[in-house]
């Protein structure tokens, strides 16, 4: 679980450590933005996520009206399938935060089942959540995502580019 407040790095550190895990470039992967339509028990539903050859991203937010179903359905099809050359797949879960308590209970059992061949990385803004009182919690390692303000004050003072005092004080101050 990486969490932390907004525009704090998150999806930046998910991806260099994805490209880290891998020994890839960022300019090496090519991600499809798919939407695809289900049939799920009488009904059907859509769902829209990044796919590459290294990682599934879906963003909860994106899918909110037919999260129940993507976790229901699309997640357990997806990790039932078998890898390429015997590896394991990861997932990145985007706004877990805004998903129903029976959502995440669900996502809990996905996760114990299917762990072996599937790696997930969960991705959460607000610290104040049901996701920190659940079972979820428990299986995940927690990683906070923050900005340090005098590593901020450091790259701002060393970089190529030109900022005008007024902008690099209104950086610090955010």
């Amino acid at each position: 679980i990486l969490f932390g407040g907004k525009n704090t790095g998150k999806k930046t550190l998910v991806h260099a450590f994805i490209n880290h895990l891998f020994s890839i470039s960022s300019n090496d992967i090519h991600i499809q933005n798919i939407t695809k339509t289900y049939k799920y028990k009488t009904s059907s539903y859509t769902c829209f996520f990044k796919q590459c050859n290294y990682y599934y991203e879906i963003d909860c937010l994106e899918n909110i009206k037919t999260i129940k179903h993507i976790i229901n359905h699309f997640i357990p099809q997806l990790c039932s399938n078998q890898t390429l050359h015997n590896n394991y797949r990861i997932i990145i879960i985007h706004n877990i935060d805004c998903i129903h308590q029976d959502n995440l209970k669900a996502l809990t059992y996905i996760i114990e089942k299917f762990y072996t061949c599937n790696k997930f990385i969960i991705v959460s803004n607000n610290i104040n959540t049901p996701v920190y009182n659940s079972k979820i919690f428990n299986l995940c390692f927690s990683i906070r995502s923050y900005i340090n303000k005098k590593e901020l004050k450091q790259y701002i003072v060393h970089t190529k580019k030109k900022f005008t005092e007024k902008i690099k004080h209104k950086i610090l101050q955010c």
